[in-house]
């Protein structure tokens, strides 16, 4: 089987933005989809990042990527994965997106071509997982948290992740109000989004544990390599992070001999796609961690994560972002659904297993390459 082209469509839409108490009004939201042609008919297929600037995405892919792919197997995911990683460092300094999505796609043929689900390929685990909704639109305050919680309880979860404002007097403010609405029963996080200097992180962090707080996600900077493994020595509760880092496994392997992550945070597409995430996966499991799997923001990458959560041990969540008609469930017809107990099937057709809305993206396209 040989790669014999790369197509990329851009399409836009209109949402909410992302949560933060100064952002206003509607935004763009870029859509990249990725679709690897083979000569044996086969497609692989990925929704890539675009969020404001889907053609800066399309044009890397087309005038970087493509050329690295075509003529290749596309079942030596290995080979290929190589072979970028080596185009990134003499040529192209890609952004910590570029290279996902298309690794993506390579594994959507293998499995296709095996005729299985991804994650049975992989090496399956387990066929469901516990689920927790991350707030995603711009909250105004505790009362719009609140109400957010009841939505997302509604729905079947069982665990709800905020996002910190990064004062520390409100965000304290929130964990305790939100702990009292939703009681004892439901796993809440809080991720801070790196708005914290040491002081405050630890200030924070401490009433995080006294609240019995699954987790305390980005409190500094993923680069503050030394204050995070300071943070991690001084709390009792898991520190993730390593979110946003740049070198993927490679630059997490430090973190972790440094003790600068009680968690570990991967994903398809700000971690180099399934192959790196596994990689990462596996090196947090010798390790005895856990590596905690991010969303990528989109549908049809998002179930390459699931896949790889129902194929690993060391991962207790699959992370969808909410509102989920917004992210998780957009630009598919047939998207994840939260059962009455929080958890989540990996889909079982072969491959990724979700179904494009072809129509649906051809609607809202605004460039082809």
């Amino acid at each position: 089987m040989k790669i014999t082209d790369v197509k990329v469509w851009v399409c836009t839409r209109q949402v909410p933005p992302m949560a933060h108490k100064d952002r206003v009004g509607e935004e763009p939201w870029d859509i990249v989809l990725i679709r690897v042609l083979t000569d044996e008919g086969v497609e692989g297929n990925a929704f890539g990042y675009g969020i404001r600037s889907g053609e800066v995405t399309a044009r890397l892919t087309i005038d970087m990527l493509k050329p690295a792919l075509i003529g290749e197997d596309p079942l030596d995911r290995e080979r290929i994965w190589q072979k970028i990683r080596t185009l990134d460092r003499w040529l192209a300094l890609f952004p910590i997106y570029a290279q996902g999505p298309v690794d993506v796609a390579l594994w959507d043929i293998a499995a296709k071509t095996a005729g299985m689900p991804l994650y049975k390929l992989i090496g399956g685990y387990r066929d469901r997982v516990r689920a927790y909704a991350t707030a995603a639109w711009s909250i105004p305050d505790i009362d719009a948290y609140k109400q957010q919680a009841d939505e997302i309880l509604e729905l079947g979860f069982t665990a709800y992740k905020m996002t910190a404002w990064g004062d520390p007097e409100y965000d304290i403010k929130l964990m305790r109000e939100m702990r009292r609405h939703v009681g004892d029963g439901i796993d809440l996080m809080l991720d801070c989004v790196s708005a914290y200097d040491h002081r405050t992180a630890l200030r924070v962090g401490r009433v995080a544990e006294e609240l019995g707080f699954y987790w305390f996600e980005e409190p500094l900077w993923d680069h503050d390599i030394h204050g995070l493994a300071k943070l991690c020595s001084a709390l009792d509760i898991p520190v993730v992070s390593t979110e946003t880092l740049p070198g993927a496994n490679y630059s997490i392997a430090e973190y972790i001999v440094r003790g600068a992550a009680d968690i570990v945070r991967s994903d398809v597409m700000w971690k180099g796609g399934v192959t790196s995430t596994l990689k990462t996966m596996h090196l947090a499991d010798c390790f005895g961690m856990k590596c905690e799997v991010h969303t990528s923001q989109y549908s049809l990458t998002d179930v390459a994560n699931l896949h790889i959560v129902c194929a690993c041990k060391n991962v207790d969540f699959y992370e969808l972002l909410f509102p989920l008609e917004y992210y998780s469930n957009y630009g598919v017809v047939d998207p994840v659904e939260i059962h009455d107990d929080g958890t989540v099937s990996v889909p079982q057709a072969p491959g990724l297993g979700l179904e494009i809305d072809w129509e649906l993206l051809e609607s809202t396209r605004v460039l082809e390459l």
